[in-house]
């Protein structure tokens, strides 16, 4: 996928804030381009997963997908939400702050990131998902 190696790059030469940007950006691409989401809140109750009830084979993808609800909640400043201190992919796309550009947040996005590109790349190769 283009732009992931940008991501890395961006990260491992200090850039966290541009690779966290750019990671979040690219989260909702594969979000709404290859799962095929038409709204990111379609996406986030959608792959609420509990890994406890997956089965065996599918902790990996459950654990992996379980993670992304909490980066697509949204916040809105004009009704007084505070900006998440986690990663947040609205906050990092719609407010430039030190609360939610930090290290931790960088990191947690580009791990996302790749988490979320490789079990898709898995689930192509072993012929259980096929990208639209």
């Amino acid at each position: 996928m283009p732009f992931v190696q940008e991501v890395i790059d961006a990260h491992r030469a200090g850039f966290r804030a541009g690779s966290q940007a750019l990671a979040a950006s690219l989260l909702t691409t594969v979000i709404q381009h290859h799962l095929g989401y038409e709204t990111l809140r379609a996406a986030a109750e959608d792959l609420e997963v509990d890994p406890e009830e997956a089965a065996f084979d599918a902790v990996r993808a459950a654990l992996i997908f379980g993670s992304i609800p909490n980066a697509l909640s949204t916040f809105w400043p004009a009704r007084g939400d505070s900006v998440p201190t986690h990663f947040n992919r609205h906050a990092s796309l719609h407010q430039v702050c030190g609360e939610q550009y930090t290290e931790q947040s960088a990191l947690v996005s580009l791990i996302m990131l790749t988490a979320l590109l490789r079990e898709l790349h898995e689930l192509e190769v072993s012929g259980r998902w096929t990208p639209d």
